[in-house]
């Protein structure tokens, strides 16, 4: 009775091992001769963070589950799956610039499991969403230009420069100027030739686009005079321009660009220490200085005759 006691305990204990050892055993799994891993290809789109990937051609193909690093972002019937990597950028899904592993298991009725994966990397660049800005520039007169932007954004403020001064700021994507000479203008203005450029600030672009410039010519008429003066300097900081041209005329005096003074007198003085902090400037330096003369018959104004002087420091 003692035998036949142990013999059964033993028994027990194998069949329970044997229980056991069976439960260990990894789940079966597709052939991998039968389930390859199925390929595809990326395309970029330029100037987006768009990537659109194309899985090959497979026989008896299912679904194709997509991967980026191990999150599972999309399954779809289609061989074609395009990702923004762009449009959510707070961590909530993969995004933003940076490498990404992108991996396609396609599922098959011999698969269903699915296939081996195959993974490729790819690699993001930081989203510029400063939308890109031309000009166009229209003659209306022969002074007179409308400026008008590629770009025509609600809530935009369009920034305009002339030769790199900021003449306005409108929240129009068109504009016009007149480049006839008078006073009051921010820059110089007659005949010559004006850069003006363009800066837009929209609300997905806060630190303004590139500019966009346009080369504008304003041509004088052939019976203007030259503009030709001489230059005398009084003290260390005050010099007296004076014109050769002694007709009834205007003349406009340009310091570094600014209007310093119009008058009909054909000498102009100016004193380079007695403001520092004016619009032309002060102080010792060196300056660009320029006249326009303006008569009955040469209303647009001549071409810009300029001279550079130098501003020696007094102590």
């Amino acid at each position: 009775m003692k035998k036949l006691t142990v013999y059964l305990v033993i028994s027990v204990v194998l069949l329970v091992a044997a229980s056991c050892k069976e439960q260990q055993e990894p789940l079966e799994t597709s052939d991998p001769n039968q389930c390859p891993a199925g390929r595809f290809t990326t395309e970029a789109t330029p100037a987006s963070g768009i990537r659109t990937f194309v899985a090959e051609p497979q026989e008896n193909a299912i679904l194709c589950h997509w991967y980026i690093n191990d999150t599972l972002v999309g399954s779809s019937d289609n061989r074609t799956f395009a990702y923004d990597f762009w449009t959510v950028l707070d961590g909530s899904v993969p995004g933003g610039a940076g490498e990404y592993e992108i991996c396609l298991r396609t599922l098959t009725p011999d698969c269903p499991e699915g296939t081996t994966p195959f993974c490729e990397t790819v690699t993001v660049a930081s989203p510029n969403v400063c939308p890109e800005v031309s000009l166009t520039a229209q003659k209306n007169q022969p002074t007179i230009f409308t400026l008008t932007s590629s770009l025509d954004a609600k809530d935009a403020l369009y920034y305009w420069y002339i030769d790199s001064v900021a003449v306005d700021t409108t929240t129009l994507s068109q504009w016009a100027y007149d480049f006839t000479l008078g006073s009051g203008k921010p820059t110089q203005s007659g005949p010559g030739n004006y850069e003006v450029c363009l800066e837009v600030v929209i609300p997905e672009c806060p630190e303004g686009t590139e500019f966009a410039c346009e080369l504008l010519e304003i041509a004088a008429a052939a019976n203007c005079p030259s503009a030709n003066f001489t230059t005398e300097q009084n003290s260390s900081d005050r010099f007296t321009f004076t014109a050769d041209f002694e007709e009834r005329a205007l003349y406009y005096w340009y310091i570094n660009g600014i209007l310093a003074g119009d008058t009909g007198s054909s000498s102009f003085s100016y004193d380079f220490l007695i403001d520092p902090d004016a619009a032309t400037g002060g102080g010792p330096g060196d300056y660009d200085i320029c006249l326009r003369v303006v008569t009955p018959d040469c209303h647009q104004g001549s071409e810009l005759f300029c001279e550079k002087i130098t501003v020696e420091s007094t102590s």
